[in-house]
């Protein structure tokens, strides 16, 4: 089971805290670069045996919109 806590500031900045029952804590922030693209960074820390085997993940993720849709006269040239 995951418990998560996320807040959106100013629909520009994403930042989050998860606990994973299975031992694990996440912490997450993002930035709303433009309409279409986010940049999101996260950091997976184990909390249980494992956690002296690892000290924990990056994680990187890209996310694009390809249904964002542009207001203009003609789509060709926007």
């Amino acid at each position: 089971m995951d418990i998560s806590a996320n807040a959106l500031i100013q629909n520009r900045v994403w930042t989050g805290i998860t606990y994973r029952t299975n031992s694990e804590i996440i912490g997450m922030a993002g930035w709303q670069v433009s309409p279409q693209l986010r940049v999101t960074y996260s950091f997976d820390y184990p909390t249980g045996d494992l956690s002296s085997l690892n000290s924990g993940s990056h994680e990187i993720s890209l996310q694009f919109d390809f249904g964002y849709k542009i207001n203009t006269a003609n789509p060709r040239f926007f």
